[in-house]
C-alpha cells in the first residue's frame, strides 16, 4: 500500500469501484471467461503441482504409489483432485482407473511397470507403496497423519504445502 492507505481504505475503494460495474447477464454458475489472466493463474498453479510431482517422482523409489499418498504430498490450497490427475499424466505416470485390493486402493504407476503386470499381484504392489510411504514419512518427506502417527507412538503438527522445499517437518512427541 502506498502512503498512509490502510487495508480497510483499500477494501472500501475496491468495493466502491466494483459497485459501479454492471451485473446484467452475470450467471454465478457459469464457467469463468477464458482470458489471459485466468490462463496465467491456471498455468502457474499447474506448474507448482508439476514441480511437486517431479520432486515426488525423484524421491520415490517404489514402482507404484497410492494416489492418496500423492494427493497428500502435493496438497496445496485451491488444488483439486482433477488437477492432480492431469499433472500425474503430464509427468508420465499412470493413474490406474481400476481400484485394487479389498480396500479399493487406487494406484499410480511411477515407473517401470504397466497395468497388466500390476494385475498379477496387486496386494504386493500396494505393500511396496506402503513401505515406501513409511520410509519417506520417517525421513520427513511425507506428513504423518493421525492414524500413522499413532502407529508409531508419535504425534505431529504437519500441515500446509508438502513439497520438499515447503514441507512442515513433523514434531515428534515421545510416548
Amino acid at each position: 500500500m502506498k502512503g498512509n492507505t490502510t487495508v480497510a481504505e483499500f477494501i472500501a475503494a475496491v468495493w466502491a469501484h466494483l459497485s459501479t460495474l454492471p451485473l446484467d447477464g452475470f450467471n454465478m454458475g457459469a464457467r469463468s471467461v477464458e482470458n489471459d489472466a485466468r490462463k496465467r493463474m491456471l498455468s502457474n498453479l499447474a506448474n507448482e503441482i508439476e514441480q511437486a510431482l517431479a520432486e515426488f517422482k525423484n524421491h520415490w523409489q517404489a514402482q507404484v504409489a497410492r494416489f492418496e499418498t500423492i494427493k497428500l504430498f502435493v496438497k496445496q490450497p485451491n488444488v483439486n483432485e482433477t488437477a492432480i490427475r492431469k499433472a500425474v499424466s503430464r509427468q508420465e505416470m499412470i493413474l490406474c482407473e481400476k481400484r485394487f485390493t479389498k480396500d479399493n486402493v487406487r494406484l499410480v504407476i511411477i515407473r517401470d511397470l504397466n497395468e497388466q503386470q500390476l494385475k498379477i499381484d496387486p496386494a504386493l504392489y500396494v505393500q511396496f507403496a506402503n513401505i515406501e510411504a513409511n520410509r519417506l514419512r520417517t525421513n520427513g518427506f511425507l506428513p504423518f497423519t493421525v492414524a500413522v502417527a499413532s502407529q508409531f507412538g508419535a504425534a505431529t503438527a504437519a500441515t500446509g504445502p508438502l513439497s520438499f522445499r515447503k514441507r512442515c517437518i513433523p514434531q515428534y512427541i515421545s510416548p
